[in-house]
């Protein structure tokens, strides 16, 4: 079916004739093979296209320069700006003032169960391997058996799940994206353009960007249409964003405190963080006899506390997730002033990003009701 497919669209009218025959002469049995075929190889070609876009981005930025970097790129962007004229204020000032806001919506063309994107993101990984380390014979036919085995088990999975999918499953089809990649890569794009300022505009150690994209989602709350979008589903879908919201947060913080163990005996401890930690610390006081002498590790204590009373309804971060942001701020701050710049700007900046831009809520839940409704209650309000 594949070769007389692709001596049609070379212009073939005798291939498209055969290719008519065949499938005309297929049991309904072979057509639903034949249909499961090309959809898992389509899923593996689409898999392999997209593999060999991000080494070819890789390859090409390896020998970018600030003269010529890479096309489409962060970097080329802002190399824009510089050759039109734009100064460093311009720039910020443009981004101060930039708004991109990203909708997430459901398409029912596009469902694909948890379990199959899982076996796709493990067969990448397996590809990605192969390409890139520089493997023994034995680790290198391991990973062979390993793809032919994820293919095997993906052609005997079933494709959709057993019932339809309710609103809160796409809520959660949605989620996957963000603990996958979003809430990872927002903070390494605007470190790209943190570099790009610094390459092209003489800011070495810009301040901390504003949040450049922020993102919103019609999932659970576009009733337009749907009935099935109820206010409990409206609140279990927000619910849901903030559990992951929280739970990148609580990722966060458990990574800061492995990393910032500054003992206050080898390091400044800037006046700014006494100031904070007096007062919480009286409140608190587990933190100073958790972490003794590591002001930024008790300080980042009561913030996995503030963060844990959020995500259990135990209690609320103080000044909620513009307080956690604030904290976060502080922290880079302090740590800049005491002379650890790089661990600021390596290890609490991203995390601080994060909290700029999900908050708390992670993604704005638009709302969008069916124009007859809005009719009837404007009726009703003037009768």
């Amino acid at each position: 079916v594949r070769q007389l497919t692709k001596q049609v669209r070379g212009g073939s009218t005798q291939a498209g004739s055969q290719l008519g025959e065949l499938i005309s002469s297929l049991s309904r049995s072979e057509c639903n093979l034949l249909i499961r075929a090309f959809g898992t190889y389509f899923q593996l070609v689409n898999l392999a296209e997209e593999i060999h876009r991000v080494r070819v981005n890789r390859e090409r930025e390896a020998v970018a320069t600030s003269n010529e970097p890479r096309a489409e790129s962060v970097m080329a962007a802002f190399r824009v700006l510089l050759d039109e004229g734009w100064s460093v204020t311009e720039v910020r000032n443009f981004l101060d003032n930039l708004d991109v806001q990203l909708t997430i919506t459901a398409h029912p063309t596009e469902v694909k169960r948890y379990t199959v994107r899982l076996k796709l993101e493990r067969i990448a990984q397996a590809v990605r391997s192969l390409a890139e380390r520089d493997l023994s014979p034995t680790s290198r036919q391991l990973l062979m058996a390993e793809i032919r085995a994820e293919i095997a088990t993906l052609w005997q999975t079933r494709e959709l799940p057993a019932d339809k999918p309710r609103v809160i499953d796409e809520a959660k089809s949605a989620l996957y994206y963000f603990r996958r990649s979003i809430l990872s890569e927002l903070p390494r794009i605007l470190a790209d353009v943190e570099q790009a300022i610094g390459s092209y505009f003489g800011a070495d150690s810009p301040a901390a960007l504003p949040p450049l994209v922020r993102f919103r989602s019609w999932i659970g709350g576009d009733r337009d249409g749907n009935p099935l979008v109820s206010p409990e589903v409206f609140s279990e879908a927000l619910a849901l964003q903030s559990k992951v919201a929280l739970g990148s947060a609580l990722a966060d913080m458990d990574g800061l405190v492995q990393r910032l163990s500054l003992w206050e005996d080898r390091t400044e401890v800037p006046a700014l963080l006494r100031e904070k930690l007096a007062g919480r610390l009286a409140e608190l006081p587990g933190a100073r006899e958790r972490f003794p002498d590591e002001p930024f590790r008790q300080l980042i204590w009561l913030m996995h506390h503030g963060l844990n009373a959020e995500l259990h309804g135990t209690g609320r971060y103080p000044g909620g997730s513009e307080g956690f942001a604030s904290d976060l701020a502080l922290l880079e701050e302090a740590l800049s002033e005491g002379g650890n710049s790089w661990a600021a700007r390596a290890f609490v900046r991203p995390a601080l990003y994060r909290a700029r831009t999900f908050g708390f809520h992670l993604a704005a839940l638009d709302t969008r009701e069916n124009s007859a409704v809005h009719e009837r209650v404007i009726a009703d309000l003037l009768a």
